[in-house]
C-alpha cells in the first residue's frame, strides 16, 4: 500500500508544471507522505504540499 501511495504522489508531481519531481523526494512512512527537497519559491513548496495531500 505504501508503494502505491508514493507512486500516486510521484505521478502527480510528474504532471505538475510548477514543481519538479526531481527537486522533491517523496517517501511514505506508516501511511503518511513525507516530502523532502528544495523549491525556488514558497509558493512551489506550498503547491508540493497540496499535491501530496490530495493523493
Amino acid at each position: 500500500m505504501m508503494l502505491y501511495i508514493t507512486s500516486k504522489a510521484k505521478d502527480a508531481f510528474a504532471a505538475e508544471p510548477t514543481v519538479s519531481v526531481f527537486d522533491v523526494e517523496v517517501e511514505t512512512f506508516k501511511g503518511m507522505v513525507q516530502l523532502r527537497g528544495t523549491t525556488d519559491t514558497l509558493e512551489q513548496a506550498q503547491r508540493a504540499g497540496e499535491i501530496a495531500f490530495w493523493r
